[in-house]
């Protein structure tokens, strides 16, 4: 639909985008047409389908009087005024109107216009009003993933754990044609049982789950029957689950089927081990094995493997250290590779002909080449790195009837070999890079039809797909999928057919899914599952009864489940198992004018979002192209700059700045353009951005005002850069930083350091493991011990201009201990603390204007304990606390200290507890579970109304998360069916007073 602005458009939304998507409209019946120089209005489509975009107003002439254009008008009263909110000209006979606020009453009108632009007839006018909750348009918003894993084919069906939101990830199956079918749901709710290790044993099917009642416990299912725990039948654990003593046989992993019989390891009868056990079958209670001589169980058990009717374990005792176990029933006995404690570490065991092979330590050896001969101990089949070097050999696979292998010497590097079973017949393939400190690294190796297939590195090629007979010229390249020496990032093989199928990628973030029979014709894409310049990332390759099951995401759909027979028509998209659209919007804020925001899209990853024009969501900038996105991270807002730190193609997490818009998103560096790593904790000074950064391995504070030529480290008065700490990676514990007036307050070690505009940098005495920095004006709070001390932090005021904190805060309760949690709202800091001597936290009140201390109550001076989700503007308090130990929101008013419960203020029912509090003008919305459907939705209290926030057709938001405000609306994700397809989303709503 083309139209042209006629005036000039009065924006009534207070968000500057422009508008937040169509609002939907309340219809009534169209004006009679009194004469033939009307216009009719036919009933205007309201349109309140899944991305809003529908909202229409609609017309048709009654009688042509040579029109050519029309022309709309929109008006609405300001303040008892009505006033012209936009008019235009379209040559099409509807519009869609998307600029208009919210809760609002317009009336409309339409005119037929000549060439000459003068009207020729004109309707009556009809009024329709905006309805103030909907759902946001989001381009690419998709499908979230089902990620569906651990296929196992037991009894004609093939089983595997998916998630979706209502069951979270549970058991599944997939049995012929029929729809995929969820088996039970473990763990009622949405939390998920988390099945792992689906292992068949015998008649039954084994795995572990968690079903909230017994913790992580191994369950168990035959043909026909519901899912149960393994073994008698056991009673539910008195107390709250993180409170019990582990139970021994709990937490089961490394599940290995031998025969009949289940061995795994779990809790042991020692506290705090873990130890080998037997599942004889699924009725009788699990027994723990012990040692044939000696006391004591097998101690952290792994890489157990069936051979010759018995289990090969490896697992620790303190007088052999980790050794090779033969177990028999429940009776382990040690073979020993590495004499006394000392481990022999065996790893990596494969049965090859009539024998285990396995890589072992042996002192003086190092690790090498090891074999288990029938019933006869392990025995050393080949020194593959003479002395002390080790020849590490490792990726076992079997091709025909030869065992090949990678491993490492001084001469070649890592490069394959093959072993027939003897010393003499375990010799190295092929040298392929020659370059002995880094060899080809082969690796993914998997034999099928007589071949081995792996991928090896070249110089020329990068890591490519190869082949080998094994001998040296059979040996060879078979395709160079991605040319260059960047590598096609060959994934896991799987034997199918007549060669093996394997994730790979000829550019750049485009992984699909490949096929090969050894030959550069036969080496081809078996299908394009996600069509474009971004690959569809199949994962969980497994081949069971000549059909392929793995999962991928078509870019639509989410990752799904997918089946393949090996040809391009038959790889298919078996079941969309989680067909919710899921944005995953947080961090909004409002930078240059525009609203941006981190969210996640299938054609984008998470990155940085924005509104466009027609009040829908877009990426802002695609920083990261590829399946993840750039994962934006800590925005914060100055002056007319948003700062953030993300991951690009080139380097891990650095800082970012943007004003809003693609031109101005880009990556700072330093003057001398190098990356600023790691930035954290952004804080504004006078002048600059403050933020800790990390340079050489060590944590430094930085500064910039957005551009280049200003973003340095910090210096003290002696122009030395200052260090707050060593950078140990993936955390910032003992990290924190602050700004107040022209001060900057940071953390080393266990010191509050201060850096005074003059670059002087001073330790503030008396105080140490400070935390919680919160400035108040030039002052700055927080939580710190007494120096030299020990105990709980206490609460402290550095006031402005000063360098000692002198004595903590008291209340009238006493000293405040574990200060944590504060809210200002207007002239007053509220926040949760521990007065001395008491057991539980108390709501604290510190008034910035005269630094005095006060407690609020209940009406009846009852203590609110245990204080949270603090929100609220102008001095007035909403918060949810105990009173009485009962669990509830209360409101202080402004200046008051007495609090009052929402009970008593707007009566109505919540069900189950109350979470996420925000406000929007005078009025409260909350999260807390829907009365009926038992899931949480968005409630709204204002004045004295209390309940659900409806969407136009009167649903609940529902599996409501992540609520967020800005200027004066109250943004969220949440889930509603779409009237149009039936379909259940996820999707990005906004609603407002």
């Amino acid at each position: 639909m083309a139209f042209i602005l006629r005036f000039g458009v009065l924006f009534l939304m207070s968000l500057a985008v422009g508008a937040c998507g169509s609002s939907g409209g309340s219809s009534g019946t169209p004006d009679p047409v009194g004469s033939s120089d009307e216009v009719s209005l036919e009933s205007p489509v309201h349109g309140a389908t899944l991305l809003n975009k529908e909202f229409s107003l609609a017309w048709s002439p009654s009688k042509t009087k040579g029109e050519s254009r029309w022309g709309v008008t929109v008006s609405t009263e300001v303040d008892g005024i009505k006033q012209t909110v936009m008019t235009l000209s379209t040559t099409a006979q509807s519009y869609r109107p998307l600029q208009l606020s919210d809760n609002t009453t317009y009336t409309w009108k339409v005119e037929a216009l000549n060439d000459e632009g003068e009207s020729v007839a004109a309707s009556k006018e009809w009024s329709f009003h905006t309805f103030p909750t909907r759902m946001l348009p989001f381009d690419g918003a998709l499908d979230r993933h089902s990620s569906p894993d651990g296929f196992t084919a037991f009894e004609g069906a093939v089983y595997f754990s998916a998630y979706s939101p209502e069951y979270g990830r549970e058991l599944w199956r997939k049995q012929g044609n029929a729809p995929a079918e969820q088996v039970a749901d473990i763990h009622a709710g949405d939390k998920g049982s988390l099945p792992m290790e689906l292992t068949v044993c015998g008649p039954c099917l084994y795995f572990s789950a968690d079903d909230g009642t017994h913790g992580r416990a191994l369950w168990v299912m035959r043909a026909g029957q519901a899912p149960r725990l393994a073994g008698p039948e056991v009673p539910a654990p008195d107390g709250e689950e993180e409170d019990d003593e582990p139970v021994p046989g709990r937490v089961p992993t490394y599940l290995t089927a031998v025969g009949e019989a289940l061995y795994f390891a779990a809790n042991g009868t020692v506290e705090e081990e873990v130890t080998l056990w037997r599942q004889g079958d699924d009725a009788s209670a699990a027994e723990e094995v012990t040692r044939a001589e000696g006391e004591g169980a097998l101690q952290n058990p792994e890489f157990g493997t069936a051979y010759n009717g018995r289990l090969y374990v490896s697992a620790f005792t303190s007088d052999a250290g980790r050794e090779l176990w033969r177990v028999e029933g429940t009776t382990a006995v040690l073979q020993d590779i590495n004499p006394g404690d000392a481990s022999g570490s065996p790893k990596e065991m494969v049965v090859y002909g009539s024998c285990l092979y396995f890589r072992a330590t042996l002192a003086g050896h190092g690790s090498e080449l090891w074999v288990v001969d029938g019933d006869a101990g392990p025995a050393l089949l080949k020194e593959i790195a003479p002395g002390g070097a080790s020849g590490a050999p490792g990726g076992f696979a079997v091709a025909g009837d030869t065992l090949f292998f990678a491993a490492d010497t001084m001469e070649h590097g890592r490069e394959l070999w093959r072993s027939d079973g003897t010393g003499e017949g375990t010799v190295c393939v092929k040298d392929i890079l020659t370059e002995p400190s880094l060899g080809s690294q082969p690796a993914q190796l998997a034999g099928a039809n007589g071949v081995l297939y792996f991928k090896a590195q070249t110089h020329g090629e990068g890591f490519e797909l190869w082949k080998s007979d094994g001998t040296e010229e059979g040996t060879v390249l078979v395709r160079d999928i991605r040319p260059g020496e960047a590598g096609s990032g060959i994934g896991p093989m799987v034997p199918f057919g007549g060669g093996v199928i394997f994730p790979a990628e000829e550019s750049a973030f485009d992984k699909e899914l490949w096929f090969s029979e050894g030959e550069f014709n036969t080496t081809f894409r078996l299908r394009d599952i996600r069509v474009g310049e971004k690959g569809s990332y199949p994962e969980m390759l497994k081949n069971l009864d000549g059909t392929l099951w793995f999962r991928a995401d078509d870019g639509v759909r989410g990752s799904e489940l997918w089946q393949s027979d090996g040809t391009e028509a038959g790889t298919r998209l078996t079941d969309n198992l989680n067909p919710y659209v899921d944005p995953d919007v947080d961090q909004m804020v409002r930078v240059g004018g525009r609203a941006v925001m981190v969210a996640t899209s299938g054609e984008y990853g998470r990155e940085l979002f924005t509104f466009n024009a027609e009040g829908g969501v877009e990426v802002l900038a695609d920083i990261f192209p590829g399946y993840g996105g750039s994962d934006p991270e800590g925005l914060f807002v100055h002056d007319d700059r948003l700062y953030f730190s993300a991951r690009d193609e080139e380097n891990d997490r650095s800082l970012w700045v943007t004003r809003g818009t693609l031109d101005s998103t880009e990556r700072l560096t330093d003057r001398n353009g190098e990356t600023v790593a790691f930035p954290r904790f952004f804080a504004a000074g006078p002048d600059a951005v403050f933020f800790l950064a990390v340079k050489s391995d060590e944590w430094q504070l930085w500064k910039t005002s957005g551009t280049k030529d200003n973003t340095e480290a910090v210096t003290d008065e002696n122009h030395d850069v200052v260090v707050v700490g060593p950078y140990v990676e993936g955390s910032d514990a003992g990290l924190a930083l602050a700004t107040a007036g022209d001060r900057v307050f940071f953390r080393v070690g266990g010191d509050l350091r201060v850096r005074e505009s003059s670059g002087e940098v001073v330790q503030v005495p008396g105080v140490e493991n400070p935390e919680g920095l919160y400035p108040v004006e030039g002052s700055l709070l927080f939580a710190a011990q007494v120096a030299g001390g020990s105990g709980p932090s206490r609460l402290w005021l550095l006031a402005a201009g000063q360098s000692e904190a002198g004595d903590p805060l008291e209340s009238p309760q006493g000293v405040l201990l574990a200060p944590e949690n504060y809210h200002r709202t207007g002239d007053l800091i509220y926040f949760s603390a521990l007065p001395e001597g008491q057991a539980e936290h108390r709501l604290i009140r510190f008034s910035v204007s005269d630094n005095t201390v006060t407690v609020p109550t209940d009406a009846e001076g009852g203590s609110l304990t245990n204080p949270d989700e603090f929100c609220g503007v102008g001095g007035l308090l909403w918060m949810i606390a105990d009173v009485s130990e009962s669990r509830g929101i209360w409101q202080l008013p402004a200046g008051g200290l007495q609090a009052t419960p929402l009970s008593s203020l707007a009566p109505g029912e919540i069900t189950g507890l109350a979470g996420s509090l925000r406000t929007v003008g005078d009025a409260l919305y909350f999260l807390a579970d829907h009365p009926l459907e038992g899931k949480r939705c968005l409630y709204k209290t204002r004045g004295a109304t209390l309940g659900p926030v409806l969407d136009y057709y009167g649903r609940p938001l529902l599996n409501a998360k992540q609520p967020f405000v800005l200027n004066d609306y109250l943004f969220l994700t949440a889930m509603n069916q779409d009237v149009g397809s039936g379909n259940v989303f996820q999707g990005f709503w906004v609603t407002s007073p």
